[in-house]
């Protein structure tokens, strides 16, 4: 439990990739239509033919398109580093979790009072419950308490 509270949580990750991607988008049309005002400024001062504007606009919207192209490639590239690197995190924290520690062949003692780790606490205890990669099995002379019903699981989930 402690291990999840120190990973950061993924939409902390992608939000502010998102807001910063949000405010650029909202600023694009505005950005480009300056641009398209300042060249038919720039344009106006000259006496140009009408095929030498088209030959002109078609240039314009071609650079346009291929800047927005690059802008969308370099966000999906970024969205799929932070992708591969929240996959690492969350491997990372399975491994570290005890449920995982519990396949490898281990397994957690409770008592009436919580985990048992020591035997002078498993004497005290008379009743334990024995928790494996499998499920629960209960010795002694009184049941050791159980979880109660909807407590969340204490590896965890980031998603």
């Amino acid at each position: 439990q402690d291990l999840a509270r120190a990973l950061p949580h993924p939409d902390a990750i992608l939000a502010e990739r998102r807001q910063r991607l949000d405010h650029l988008g909202g600023r694009l049309p505005r950005a480009l239509g300056a641009n398209v005002q300042k060249k038919q400024l720039a344009l106006s001062r000259f006496h140009l033919r009408p095929a030498a504007l088209q030959r002109e606009i078609t240039v314009h919207r071609r650079e346009v398109a291929r800047l927005a192209g690059a802008a969308g490639t370099a966000l999906i590239r970024r969205l799929g580093e932070l992708r591969t690197r929240l996959d690492g995190l969350e491997r990372m924290r399975r491994s570290l979790g005890y449920v995982d520690t519990l396949k490898r062949g281990f397994a957690v003692v409770h008592g009436a009072k919580g985990v048992v780790t020591s035997v002078a606490a498993a004497r005290k205890a008379g009743a334990l419950e024995i928790e494996f990669a499998d499920g629960r099995f209960s010795t002694g002379t009184r049941a050791a308490p159980r979880k109660k019903p909807g407590a969340p699981d204490p590896q965890g989930s980031l998603f």
